[in-house]
């Protein structure tokens, strides 16, 4: 099959260029049918904005439309190749995400839904696995995952620390408990080309002082999230847990205590 390159009017924005071409180039007898046709876009923001522009002009037109199938960029290529395997459908990735997050750490069950659903309850626990598949579909979709959100936020003024802490714990759970993410920081020791331990910091701007009960009592508060950092560091460098260990770095008074 040829490929024929369109270039578009560069002055004018690009995607209501892209829908007067489309229509121009597809629109017959009152229809505007893009059935066949798929269309790849930088993001799903993208996508949107572009199916609203769609439908608006082909009512102002008064076509009758059929919308065309629209996938990110990093989509496009499962559609220009035969899979050797099948790729997992909406259902599976839902059961798939359910069992990672029953199978996971309980501290971060409860720092990812704040309404936990009971054991038995299969609706609700199959609604957070479609909710979970979803948010991360929408940032795969913009070339994200949840380990971007959390290293993005870090630098974003006002982004509350409570919430960066929430999407590294949605980064350590991806994939069914393997890590995605970034920790702040994460130290490597080697011995040539062998791993011989690791440590993980953690940074804290909790308000705590000089007060040493203070600050024994929100490292017990940490210690569940610093363990489960300890995991998921182990499993990604293929060590033994015994290998790692956590620091935790109260910003404020510059007191670094051991996990």
């Amino acid at each position: 099959m040829s490929i024929e390159r369109v270039f578009l009017d560069w002055k004018r924005p690009s995607l209501a260029a892209a829908v007067d071409w489309l229509i121009e180039r597809f629109s017959a007898a009152g229809q505007l049918d893009l059935q066949k046709v798929v269309l790849a876009l930088p993001g799903g923001r993208a996508g949107r904005r572009l199916l609203e522009i769609l439908v608006a002009e082909a009512e102002r037109r008064e076509l009758q439309l059929c919308p065309p199938r629209m996938v990110t960029a990093g989509k496009l290529p499962e559609l220009l190749y035969q899979a050797k395997r099948p790729f997992a459908d909406p259902l599976t990735q839902q059961l798939a995400w359910t069992e990672a997050f029953r199978r996971g750490d309980p501290y971060l069950h409860e720092a990812i839904a704040l309404k936990l659903p009971a054991e038995n309850d299969l609706a609700a626990r199959l609604s957070l696995g479609e909710t979970l598949a979803g948010v991360r579909c929408e940032l795969a979709g913009d070339g994200l995952d949840f380990a971007d959100v959390a290293e993005r936020g870090c630098r974003l003024k006002g982004f509350p620390a409570s919430e960066i802490a929430r999407w590294k714990d949605f980064a350590v759970a991806d994939e069914g408990g393997i890590l995605q993410g970034v920790f702040d920081r994460l130290v490597v020791l080697r011995d040539g080309s062998q791993i011989i331990g690791a440590d993980v910091l953690d940074y804290k701007t909790d308000d705590v002082g000089d007060d040493p009960r203070a600050i024994d009592a929100r490292v017990e508060h940490y210690r569940p999230q610093l363990e489960a950092y300890r995991r998921a560091a182990a499993q990604m460098l293929g060590v033994s847990l015994a290998m790692v260990s956590a620091r935790l770095l109260f910003v404020g008074p510059g007191v670094v205590r051991a996990v």
